[in-house]
């Protein structure tokens, strides 16, 4: 049509009015394309909105970044549009745009956080680990295609935790006796010392076996006093007891923990001599309740031996 309109246009000398007529044409045709082009693009852009602009329930690092990345790249188109042409959604397609970005931020920032916390965690008991272990596997699976890099120093720390967990269960072993006990720490410290010298975790070997033993220390020594303390009654009254109560004190002192602390141990060894001086003192009583305790089997024996004794001294 321009082109018939523009003969006749140059039929009649008008031909700087056509140049100008078909420049602008040319022009309108190119905005409508760029106006086209750019409402397709923010349809686009609004239905990845529409995805992503609700509750976010994103739990990995990478894609949080990724979607970061994706909304930023609209932010800059969006940004380009308005600078081309004037549509409205260039605009009103803005705010929303920035909210989802900043969430995104945020949840980055959460994630990047918690790590980072890990890094001023202690440990000093078995609920400790407890917590650190589930904080630490969380985020393993947030990080969960990052690069290596993001995830080493957690996995660092997965592995600590497993060997600390190993060393609290020596320092608990109630068959350990004080004097082993106290020993462990320096065995330990330099074991774990050396198994974890490459690794990078926020907890140093020799703090945390230091607490460990700190704290178990003050455990075991609680457990031996209350141990000792069920027989504060019954050895302050050692000359008025009975070969049945004297015999059955002494059977349940000889089965005294290995937990024992050195001054309990010293109370206990006390007791044992003053229990055996008084059933010495009651001997007899003391042999007829041990011969009580024999099965019928060993009650026949048992006289079946005493009477060759007994009639040579008749």
């Amino acid at each position: 049509m321009i082109r018939v309109f523009g003969k006749s246009l140059k039929y009649i000398g008008l031909e700087e009015e056509y140049s100008q007529i078909e420049s602008h044409t040319k022009k309108s045709v190119k905005n409508a394309e760029l106006i086209a082009e750019a409402k397709e693009t923010c349809r686009h852009i609004q239905a990845w909105i529409s995805e992503y602009g609700g509750d976010m329930k994103i739990f990995r690092m990478v894609e949080v970044k990724t979607l970061k990345e994706k909304g930023r790249g609209y932010s800059a188109t969006l940004q380009d549009i308005g600078n081309r042409v004037n549509i409205p959604e260039s605009i009103s397609l803005r705010e929303p745009l920035i909210e989802i970005i900043r969430k995104l931020e945020s949840a980055e920032k959460k994630l990047s956080d918690r790590v980072m916390a890990l890094w001023d965690s202690t440990i000093e008991t078995d609920e400790d680990m407890d917590l650190l272990a589930a904080e630490i596997d969380s985020l393993v699976r947030a990080f969960d295609g990052s690069p290596p890099n993001d995830l080493d120093d957690l996995l660092s720390m997965k592995k600590a935790i497993k060997i600390y967990r190993e060393c609290y269960n020596q320092f608990i072993n109630e068959s350990l006796s004080w004097e082993d006990f106290e020993q462990l720490s320096s065995t330990l410290m330099k074991e774990y010392a050396e198994i974890l010298e490459e690794e990078e975790v926020p907890w140093p070997p020799d703090e945390v076996i230091e607490k460990f033993h700190k704290n178990m220390s003050e455990v075991r020594q609680a457990k031996s006093q209350k141990w000792i303390s069920n027989f504060d009654d019954r050895l302050s009254n050692v000359t008025t007891l009975t070969a049945a109560k004297a015999n059955e004190l002494m059977v349940q002192l000889q089965k005294a923990p290995l937990f024992l602390t050195p001054i309990h141990k010293k109370q206990l060894d006390h007791a044992i001599v003053q229990i055996d001086k008084r059933l010495n003192d009651i001997s007899v009583e003391w042999l007829v309740e041990k011969f009580k305790e024999l099965s019928a089997d060993r009650k026949a024996e048992f006289v079946e031996r005493i009477k060759p004794i007994l009639e040579k001294q008749n």
